[in-house]
């Protein structure tokens, strides 16, 4: 019983960090679309790259999608 705890911990230390590794990637391209002014906190799906998108703060840009409807 000992040995299948230990292997389902070792199991989900790996799945954690897989899934961090895929996370980390779409966050840095969310903080570069989001310095270009391709996307921003609005309209990123994912919690993770809200977080990333914020944390760019005023080196962002307004997004093309939301700036055109605050002109309106």
């Amino acid at each position: 019983m000992k040995n299948m705890m230990k292997s389902l911990a070792v199991v989900a230390a790996v799945l954690s960090l897989t899934a961090t590794a895929y996370a980390g990637e779409c966050c840095v391209k969310a903080a570069k679309a989001a310095k270009e002014g391709k996307t921003c906190e609005k309209c990123e799906k994912d919690a993770c790259c809200k977080k990333a998108v914020k944390a760019v703060g005023k080196d962002a840009k307004a997004c093309e999608k939301c700036a055109a409807k605050e002109k309106k």
